[in-house]
Order: C-alpha cells, then structure tokens, then sequence
C-alpha cells in the first residue's frame, strides 16, 4: 500500500478485496484521502465499500463507520475530485441509505455525466429502497446496455417482485453481460 508505485498501490488496494480487518480502514482512508494517484483513490474508495456494509450491519466500530461515511461524503461533495473517484465513492456510500446519500444518488442521475449516472443506478440497489423502483424499471429500456446491466443489479439487490416483468425482457438483451444481470436478478 506504500509502494512508490501507483500501480503496485492500486493493486494491492485490489488485492485486499475479501480481507475485512479493521486495522485496513486508516491506511485506505489515507489513500483515498491523499494518493495523488487518481486510479489508487478510486480503489480505496472501492474497498472501503466493503468496510460501509460492516458499519452497516453492526461488525464494524461505529466510530470507524462514522470516519468512512464523512471522508466518502467529502470526497463526493468535492467538485475537484475527478469523476471516476467521486463515482466510486458514492458506490461505497450508499449502503449508509441517508437522506444525504439519496440526494447524491439523485444528483448523479440527474445529471449529465455518464459514468455518474452508471453508479447512481448501483447505488441505487445498494440503499436496498425500493422507492428507486421506478427510475430502474425506466432504465431497463436504456439504449446503453450499462444502465440496463446496472438496473437489473439494482433489481436484484432491492429483491422487490415487481420487478420480473422488466426483467424478462432483458434475458433478450442484445448484450450478454446485460442477459447475465437480468438472470442473476430473477
């Protein structure tokens, strides 16, 4: 993690996907506080994720939970950050489900960038609100097979019924990857 190297660095932050230590949450706050490396923020926001739905679901300090959800937070607020960061950290947050985090799912959606709107619609599935319902059943007719593939994994996370009559029609999706998300889903 403190290798000279950024690619050593992003990898290592890479590597550490399944671990959930707790003693990792500093070291990945730091990097994706301060890396000057933007693909090495983006994956400490990544891993932090994990750490988010530790927070969430009790196995984690809530104090920690309490540093990841203000430094995610800040980062998504910071109109400097680059867009690839800032959508990673709205990924990791959104298990938070707080009325702040909707709002920053709305503003991704709302606005004009692609890869913003691309997370939104995950985080949309990782608040588990079915009050995205109707936004996700609008993007299963999507011309762009990532918003399709995104809100039929949204779908599977918010388990909600309604959603296997648009879920269907995706199974004939001309992308397989969007095929595979509607199968997960149903």
């Amino acid at each position: 993690l403190t290798d000279e190297n950024p690619e050593v660095r992003e990898l290592a932050v890479s590597g550490l996907w399944e671990c959930d230590d707790r003693n990792l949450v500093a070291p990945l706050m730091a990097l994706l506080k301060d890396d000057p490396w933007e693909h090495v923020r983006a994956a400490a926001a990544v891993a932090l994720g994990k750490f988010c739905s530790l927070a969430e679901t009790g196995k984690l300090l809530p104090r920690d939970g309490d540093h990841i959800k203000d430094l995610l937070f800040s980062i998504l607020e910071n109109q400097q950050e680059t867009v690839e960061v800032r959508r990673r950290a709205l990924e990791a947050a959104a298990c938070f489900n707080t009325q702040r985090i909707r709002e920053l799912i709305q503003w991704a959606y709302s606005g004009t960038e692609l890869k913003l709107r691309i997370s939104s619609l995950y985080a949309m599935g990782k608040t588990g609100d079915h009050t995205w319902m109707d936004i996700l059943i609008a993007e299963t007719e999507s011309n762009n097979p990532a918003m399709q593939y995104e809100a039929a994994g949204a779908f599977a996370e918010i388990g909600e019924e309604e959603a296997i009559p648009y879920l269907i029609p995706l199974l004939h999706a001309d992308d397989l990857q969007v095929q595979m998300a509607a199968i997960k889903a149903l």
